[in-house]
């Protein structure tokens, strides 16, 4: 694949899975200190098949951002 396109992938990517990720980090930290069993906590580990399915994607796009970033990293240094 070419690295504008993996660039392109990976922007997209990572600007979409943005709010996400902040949304599951933020709520991971603060029930991390605070052990409230409520909106934040049902928003974090709840929501049955669908929150199954959004943690899910998320772990797989956040491979995704691994593995393009990776691949831009590699093809870069291969240039020189």
């Amino acid at each position: 694949m070419k690295e504008k396109d993996l660039r392109k992938y990976h922007r997209i990517l990572g600007v979409t899975l943005a709010v996400f990720v902040l949304a599951q980090a933020g709520t991971g930290l603060y029930l991390n200190f605070e052990h409230h069993h409520g909106f934040l906590s049902t928003l974090h580990f709840g929501g049955g098949a669908i929150g199954t399915l959004y943690r899910s994607l998320l772990a797989f796009g956040m491979i995704g951002l691994v593995i393009t970033g990776l691949s831009i990293y590699l093809k870069g240094r291969a240039r020189g």
